[in-house]
């Protein structure tokens, strides 16, 4: 399991090629969210 910090969110929304091909080569279920890291992308 992967858990993503708020950098790593705003790299892949933004398009960085180094990140994308990453996180999309993982299964969704490889992937987590800590919830800090939600409350932070939502406010």
């Amino acid at each position: 399991m992967l858990l993503l910090d708020s950098n790593t969110i705003s790299y892949y929304f933004r398009g960085d090629p180094l990140v994308v091909p990453r996180l999309q080569a993982l299964r969704p279920a490889d992937l987590g969210v800590p919830v800090i890291v939600e409350y932070e992308l939502r406010y």
